[in-house]
């Protein structure tokens, strides 16, 4: 899913930094960082306020090749009963029904035989357990950000699990399943750790160098001379 949602940026290295991904250990104000301030309403005192960079860790760019929780309205289609596509329809042919459904009206000839409209689908339906939640920042509603959730796992304090701050690249929880993304791609992934194991496995079984063996052989072939 991953996903850059906040409307708030803040990129000045001098100031507090929001915490990354690949850190084990955040410290948001490191050593010398500038810290905003700003005035309490009640007593008209000064008062640390937190940055916009810090409101919300860094996450992703939102795309739906690295966001598999989400939908690829790139193309839409129709499937048959196998799931193989019989028909394709770009996006700006298709419009929402009101039960929010994605339809594309039919020929003049077609809606003689069959129709007014044909349901359709998009080429990667979103997630049956992707949420979301357009939420903003406690003190700051004019700060908003969307939360996306799994709501098919849970986090430790049992609340679903945020899948915001991560690019999910595949997944077989998902539903409908990709078959031709997530589950290919986990195959090769696994396919390239058992072949990168395997090879390991062969070096550590290779008997190790004999230094001893290795002269006495030498001395050997010097004496039948």
């Amino acid at each position: 899913m991953g996903t850059d949602d906040s409307t708030a940026a803040g990129e000045g290295r001098d100031w507090a930094q929001p915490p990354r991904i690949d850190q084990e250990l955040h410290e948001g104000y490191p050593d010398n960082a500038k810290a905003e301030h700003g005035y309490d309403p009640i007593d008209g005192m000064p008062r640390p306020v937190a940055p916009a960079t810090l409101k919300l860790a860094q996450a992703p760019r939102l795309l739906p090749e690295t966001f598999v929780c989400m939908a690829d309205t790139s193309k839409f289609v129709v499937r048959n009963m196998d799931g193989e596509i019989t028909r394709t329809f770009g996006p700006s042919e298709v419009e929402r029904a009101p039960n929010g459904r994605y339809r594309v009206r039919t020929s003049w000839l077609e809606s003689l035989l069959l129709t007014k409209w044909i349901e359709v689908e998009p080429i990667r339906p979103v997630c049956r357990h992707y949420a979301r939640q357009l939420s903003d920042v406690q003190d700051d509603p004019d700060f908003k950000f969307v939360a996306r959730l799994c709501t098919l796992r849970r986090a430790e304090d049992g609340e679903f699990l945020s899948v915001r701050d991560s690019q999910v690249f595949a997944c077989e929880l998902r539903s409908p399943a990709d078959l031709n993304g997530s589950t290919k791609q986990l195959d090769d992934f696994d396919d390239a750790q058992i072949a990168e194991n395997r090879k390991k496995q062969a070096e550590e079984r290779e008997p190790e160098f004999d230094v001893e063996a290795a002269l006495a052989a030498e001395t050997d072939g010097e004496t039948a001379e």
